[in-house]
């Protein structure tokens, strides 16, 4: 008799989802990282410090998403920009013996097996944290484009998410989110990333699978127009 195994296949990287644009607004709703903050070359008009502490906090936000509870230190390799992230991305996995597809619609999908689940995280956000964007695409936004991020939670992210079943708390009213720290911001995805990750989820066992029926940020002609 023929055992299979199951397997998991996961996209990340896509257009919709993942595109470099959105680290910004990802970014900013983190918390803020309490470990040391890597060194990466900006651009003369850039403070290195502010940017230095946008890449711990990117990768402070990638562990939350992937459920890493301890993160390996990772050093940057380089930055990358949007046009070549997928293939750098695919490569650095590929690498590390993870089979990568880069895909003709925007993103990267792997295929492992579901007992891989944590190994294959901690492989991915080793690579992204290696090759993040560059530091242009990790500001932050403005008022308007945090109204637009609200109406998108409210009116369409929050109603799918209840909609999957998952509980998304109190809303708290545009003028108490706009009047928020940009790194603590109302952000109902995070929750439900870590009851995901944690097996908490009945329907999901993937966050990118969630993602795709409730996109967590609206598209980014909506934000960078």
């Amino acid at each position: 008799m023929t055992t299979v195994h199951p397997r998991a296949r996961r996209r990340v990287g896509h257009a919709r989802q993942r595109t470099v644009l959105l680290t910004a607004a990802l970014v900013a709703l983190a918390a803020c990282s309490q470990g040391s903050e890597p060194a990466v070359e900006t651009s003369s008009s850039a403070n290195p410090g502010e940017t230095n502490q946008l890449y711990a906090d990117r990768a402070d936000s990638l562990a939350r998403e992937y459920g890493i509870q301890d993160p390996p230190q990772v050093d940057i390799v380089r930055t990358v920009t949007p046009e070549e992230t997928d293939q750098v991305h695919a490569n650095c996995m590929q690498e590390a013996g993870w089979p990568a597809v880069v895909l003709t619609d925007g993103g990267v999908e792997y295929d492992y097996a579901a007992e891989q689940e944590q190994e294959f995280s901690r492989a991915l956000y080793t690579c992204l944290v290696q090759y993040p964007p560059e530091p242009q695409y990790l500001g932050g936004m403005d008022e308007q484009q945090w109204s637009i991020m609200y109406d998108h939670l409210v009116n369409v992210f929050v109603p799918c998410a209840e909609r999957e079943g998952f509980d998304v708390g109190e809303i708290p009213s545009r003028e108490t989110y706009l009047a928020q720290p940009d790194g603590q911001k109302w952000f109902p995805g995070s929750q439900i990333a870590r009851t995901i990750t944690s097996g908490g989820s009945d329907r999901y066992t993937d966050v990118e699978q969630f993602q795709e029926v409730c996109p967590p940020t609206p598209d980014p002609e909506d934000l960078y127009d």
